[in-house]
């Protein structure tokens, strides 16, 4: 074996070793090669390389040369598609027609093969680069330089066995070698730009979620110089890239700042964990995630994101103090002293140095200050003042809240025909004061800025807003409390005067009548003619009539003014039903019975109003009378089942053998003036206000009334109430 072949081979090697730069090319500008015009330019730069190739071969003999155009070929069969392939193929074919010699014919069947090799086998195995590629590079670089062997054979004869000696060796192992170590390269070469393209990509992505983000990233190397930052931070500082890419913290931000960006940092690396600050910048509040980030070689520096948490944290006070004042509301403090601590609660939700409440009086169409907090005015308990065409009134008007600026104050003027007063401001903001029912507007709290024009926005005005419906509340409670004290002393004015009168009427009505009954009764004893006696029991009836009236009417007007009180005492049950009896003795007859309940008989000390208990029973046995007309009226008290002497468990009745009342009459039976509709009722007289009496007094003792009735048969009226006081006191017996 002729040792020039060798030769030849590592000069092709190295023309080859070009081959791959071109490949790098295609991965650099692979949008452009994916055309058919670019594919064919490929094409030709392959074919170049091939005849560069063939310009540095082996020579056997004249006419008869060897170089590695077939690895070239094999892999461009392999790599760059048909298009490019088939260019090559011509431009070397063609190249090496023109050179011709012996060789000619075999030189371009190995051309033609070789391609043909690579194009079949990408075809068939399309991928072969995924899987064990040096295992596909073997084969088809073998397939295609044993196809090279057998390309001998377009040789002349005399060639063939001389031509096979010569490059057989080489041909099964430099050349398979070669195409395979080219091969190599080319994956290596295509892994290399599809990892970095994919880089690339994953940076763009990176690039554009962090730059789409609203919170500022960086990082800084280890000697704290930015190396990166998103859009967001660049917005921030307001800087160009060249002003931040290599700088520091204390070449970016005034001192102050620095220094605290240069503590937290230094405390990150230092603690090599994560570091979560708050700190205030260009007058927003941001939280600030630092954590250390591994450059390689031991250089370690910071990665940070910081976000905007003014609006949360703002959101936070504002809760805070909106909690506050509530608690403030429950308070019983003065107009002024509320105004003044929820003042203070707002300072800490915006900028609230000038400030004022005006409260608007209808019926003067002014407005008065209970609070007035200002840089240069002070209008804090003056005068009602008329603010008519101002932009507090236009709040009031409205009904609404307004942030009003400089340049609103033409437009606002147009529709409104605006007055300032006071001293002008750079921004003004209003919100009207609601009462309870929130329709009507009882005022305006007013806030404003002369220096900053930005120092509130909308979020300030529903702030805002809130803080007047407090204001308008509290406001409308203390209207309404002081409503309510004249009303009370009013009423507590009208009780005496209604007392008064009572005790007048009382006195100059019960005197005539109590005489008018004691002359009858007198002149009916001494009367002989029984005519006289009629006419004179005529008189005392109906005397006696009114009278009971006249206490019905005076017992209802006391408890209708609250003068009814119940005064406990301690007394001997019996004394009532006694003094029951005895007051209504003389006024039955044989046709009617008074009867007591034989458990009245008992003796049984009980504890409550016996004036009040007497009274029950006086006008529950008066009505039992009214509407019986035979019979009789029973009344007393008996035990509760297994209660017996236990006083808490006595149930007072009234029984008769009446007309008896309708079920649907019995709910209605204790309402005032009440009386019920029968053909007995109408002959009754009376006010309808006895029964009413009864249950009154008997809810003031703490007890229940009801009653069971049966038409025809009569009607039972149960009761209890409480017996055992404790504020009865032992010597009252």
């Amino acid at each position: 074996m002729d040792f020039s072949i060798i030769i030849g081979l590592v000069q092709n090697i190295a023309i080859l070793i070009s081959f791959t730069l071109l490949y790098d090319l295609v991965w650099e500008k692979s949008e452009h090669f994916k055309t058919r015009f670019y594919k064919v330019l490929l094409g030709a730069g392959i074919g170049i390389i091939g005849i560069i190739l063939m310009l540095t071969p082996w020579k056997m003999m004249p006419g008869l040369v060897f170089d590695t155009r077939s690895a070239l070929l094999v892999n461009a069969g392999l790599f760059f598609g048909p298009i490019s392939t088939i260019v090559a193929v011509i431009i070397t074919a063609a190249f090496r027609i023109i050179q011709g010699g012996a060789g000619m014919w075999m030189g371009v069947l190995v051309i033609v093969s070789s391609s043909a090799t690579g194009l079949v086998w990408k075809k068939l195995f399309p991928q072969w680069r995924k899987k064990r590629y040096i295992y596909n590079l073997f084969i088809v670089s073998y397939i295609a330089h044993i196809l090279m062997l057998l390309c001998t054979l377009a040789l002349p004869r005399e060639l063939i066995i001389p031509t096979l000696k010569n490059i057989l060796i080489p041909t099964m192992t430099l050349y398979p070698f070669t195409t395979v170590l080219l091969g190599i390269l080319l994956v290596r070469r295509m892994y290399f730009w599809k990892i970095r393209n994919e880089l690339m990509l994953s940076e763009e992505r990176n690039m554009k979620f962090m730059n789409a983000n609203r919170d500022a990233m960086f990082i800084k190397d280890e000697n704290f110089k930015y190396t990166f930052f998103n859009t967001a931070f660049q917005n921030l500082v307001k800087l160009e890239n060249n002003e931040i890419i290599g700088n520091t913290d204390r070449e970016i931000f005034e001192p102050c700042i620095a220094q605290i960006c240069s503590f937290s940092d230094i405390r990150t690396i230092e603690q090599n964990d994560m570091v979560v600050e708050e700190n205030s910048f260009n007058e927003r509040i941001y939280e600030i995630i630092k954590f250390p980030l591994n450059f390689g070689n031991g250089r370690i520096g910071v990665g940070g994101v910081m976000r905007d948490v003014t609006e949360n944290r703002k959101k936070s006070v504002l809760q805070l103090a909106l909690l506050n004042i509530s608690r403030i509301f429950l308070e019983n403090i003065s107009l002024h002293e509320f105004l003044r601590r929820s003042h203070e609660e707002l300072k800490n939700v915006m900028q609230v140095e000038n400030i004022f409440i005006a409260i608007y009086n209808k019926a003067e169409d002014k407005y008065s200050f209970p609070y007035f907090v200002d840089e240069f005015d002070n209008y804090e308990g003056a005068d009602l003042m008329s603010l008519n065409n101002t932009l507090t009134d236009y709040v009031r008007t409205s009904a609404k809240g307004h942030l009003v600026r400089q340049e609103d104050i033409d437009e606002i003027n147009k529709e409104y025909g605006l007055r300032l007063l006071g001293t002008d401001t750079q921004i003004w903001m209003g919100a009207p004061l609601f009462d309870l029912s929130q329709k009507s507007v009882t005022g305006v709290v007013a806030v404003q800025n002369y220096h900053n024009k930005d120092a509130y926005n909308d979020d300030d005005l529903v702030t805002l807003e809130i803080f007047a419906a407090y204001i308008g509340l509290y406001y409308d409670k203390l209207t309404k409390i002081e409503d309510l004290r004249l009303a009370k002393e009013q009423a507590e004015e009208s009780n005496k005067l209604k007392s008064a009168f009572l005790a007048n009427v009382s006195h100059e009505i019960r005197t005539p009548m109590t005489s008018i009954i004691g002359f009858t009764d007198i002149l009916m004893n001494e009367a002989k003619d029984e005519r006289l006696k009629e006419y004179l029991s005529i008189i005392n009836n109906s005397t006696y009539r009114l009278l009971n009236t006249v206490n019905d009417l005076m017992d209802i007007a006391k408890l209708e003014a609250g003068q009814v009180n119940v005064r406990p005492e301690k007394f001997n049950l019996g004394e009532v039903i006694n003094s029951v009896y005895s007051f209504f003795s003389s006024s039955f007859n044989s046709e009617i019975m008074l009867k007591v309940a034989p458990s009245a008989a008992v003796d049984i000390e009980v504890c409550t109003d016996k004036a009040k208990l007497t009274q029950i029973f006086i006008n529950l046995v008066s009505n039992a009378q009214k509407f019986t007309k035979a019979g009789y009226v029973e009344f007393g008290f008996f035990y509760e089942d297994n209660f017996v002497g236990d006083p808490e468990h006595i149930i007072f009745f009234v029984k008769d053998t009446g007309c008896g009342i309708e079920n649907s009459e019995l709910d209605r039976i204790f309402e005032r003036f009440y009386q019920v509709e029968n053909s007995f009722s109408r002959s009754v007289e009376g006010t309808g206000l006895g029964l009413s009496i009864v249950k009154e007094f008997v809810s003031m003792l703490e007890g229940r009334i009801w009653v069971e009735s049966e038409v025809g048969k009569g009607t039972t009226f149960y009761f209890t109430i409480k017996l055992q006081n404790p504020y009865c006191s032992r010597n009252n017996l």
